[in-house]
């Protein structure tokens, strides 16, 4: 049946009656632990049906098993929803060499510690991964950390934290899940998850036990700078954790493309090496070291049997957690499954490339478009066989498009209220741009 939208400060009653009448019942399962507070749990068939006016209430006592996940949006009662079912959005934008974020809804601020610290007039590409924002720009491999908190110490001590220990505060009583430390002696800063609502204080002995077969020891303890903790955001450098590549491997020195994966960090993009990629370990974005026989291990396409690409990779597309396409220069590859648990690497079309890092879109209902070296191409949901929207409608498309990768980028974008794939060609030395449109209800481009 149709959905009912509920009015605020208005009741409203839910009737079951069975078409034979009063002579029948309705079993309705209910909970007599508790009851509402407004008395209005329910009601019995206490007279003909539907002669509502013999009707009673159910004692208050009586739940019938109805749960309120959110009050309405403004005025009138009700509870507030479930911190389990919340989440929070915030928009990040980049120009001008700045990083800026919607702190407060419609309103921008800018990330002041980022400033000058990424290249915007060079090629930049960004993710989302564990309530953090990956940018891959060059050499200037950057981390937007939004959910760890942030201690500093000037001297980590003989047992430096590992990642997943769990450090607690000697006098405040806080507690956090190590994420993330930038070195592993002398002077560090430690980033974590604070799972009390207890806060480092400035000073304070900082303690805690590294797991089994941590290279880092066992008991930590450390004492906090003269500072108390940090609330997030946080900008600081993607490199491995603790700068330590004895143990954690190492970043590639540059990168212009970055997505997530499987739960990896899926690099790639440098240009000495066009051919290569590289994945973080599952579940943990600052470990790079490869190990053999490790279905969550970091990996890279010269370690895993997958191999590297056979072409210049310009972008990877993740399609969903099963697939990863590699749109290169002149052909489209694709990684089936887990590079590092029986992954394989094989060309999904060797007769088109992809026109760059931004020519692809998703709709609504999970098809990916490419404007590829042929034309506009479409790969269903599903991952069905690659469709050529262009070869037909309009067979010169991509000559008359007239681009120029030393000139132009090109971009995709689905309009959802319109239905639609919008085109766009820009000249980068002017910002310059053309537009093209391809309508998904009359498959007609314009």
């Amino acid at each position: 049946s149709a959905s009912v939208a509920l009015t605020v400060d208005t009741e409203y009653v839910i009737i079951i009656y069975t078409t034979g009448g009063g002579v029948n019942s309705v079993g309705w399962r209910l909970d007599t632990s508790t009851g509402y507070a407004d008395g209005r749990a329910g009601a019995d068939t206490g007279g003909t049906i539907p002669d509502s006016a013999t009707w009673g209430l159910e004692p208050t006592t009586h739940d019938f098993m109805f749960e309120c996940y959110g009050g309405p949006t403004s005025g009138g009662a009700g509870s507030a929803a479930p911190v389990d079912k919340t989440y929070s959005k915030e928009l990040v934008a980049m120009g001008n060499n700045e990083v800026w974020r919607e702190a407060v809804a419609g309103t921008m601020s800018e990330v002041t510690a980022a400033n000058g610290d990424i290249d915007t007039t060079d090629v930049l590409n960004a993710t989302v991964a564990f309530q953090k924002l990956i940018i891959a720009n060059g050499t200037n491999l950057k981390v937007l950390d939004f959910v760890n908190t942030k201690i500093a110490t000037a001297n980590v001590g003989t047992n430096a934290p590992d990642f997943g220990t769990i450090l607690t505060g000697g006098s405040s009583g806080a507690k956090m899940i190590v994420d993330y430390i930038t070195a592993t002696s002398s002077a560090s800063v430690i980033y974590g998850k604070r799972t009390t609502s207890a806060t480092f204080t400035s000073g304070e002995t900082v303690t805690g036990t590294n797991p089994s077969g941590s290279p880092y020891g066992s008991a930590v303890s450390f004492t906090m700078t003269a500072v108390a903790e940090v609330a997030p955001p946080h900008w600081y450098d993607y490199t491995v954790f603790g700068a330590d590549a004895t143990n954690y491997g190492a970043l590639p020195d540059t990168a212009y493309q970055v997505c997530t994966y499987r739960g990896r960090i899926q690099l790639s993009g440098d240009p000495n090496y066009p051919h290569q990629w590289y994945q973080s370990r599952q579940l943990n974005i600052f470990d790079y070291l490869y190990v053999a026989g490790d279905a969550q291990t970091p990996v890279a396409g010269n370690d895993a049997d997958c191999g590297e690409v056979g072409d210049i990779i310009k972008v990877a597309i993740p399609y969903s957690d099963d697939y990863l396409i590699f749109g290169c220069a002149n052909e489209l590859w694709v990684l089936s499954g887990d590079p590092a648990f029986g992954g394989e690497l094989y060309p999904l079309d060797q007769t088109t490339g992809i026109l760059g890092d931004r020519a692809w879109c998703w709709d609504d209902q999970s098809n990916l478009y490419i404007i590829g070296t042929i034309g506009l191409l479409r790969i269903p949901k599903g991952f069905k066989q690659i469709e050529n929207l262009t070869i037909e409608l309009w067979p010169d498309f991509i000559n008359d498009l007239a681009f120029d990768s030393s000139l132009h980028r090109i971009t995709l974008a689905f309009d959802p209220e319109n239905k639609g794939i919008h085109i766009f060609k820009t000249t980068l030395a002017d910002g310059t741009c053309s537009g093209w449109w391809y309508d998904l209800r009359t498959a007609g481009i314009f």
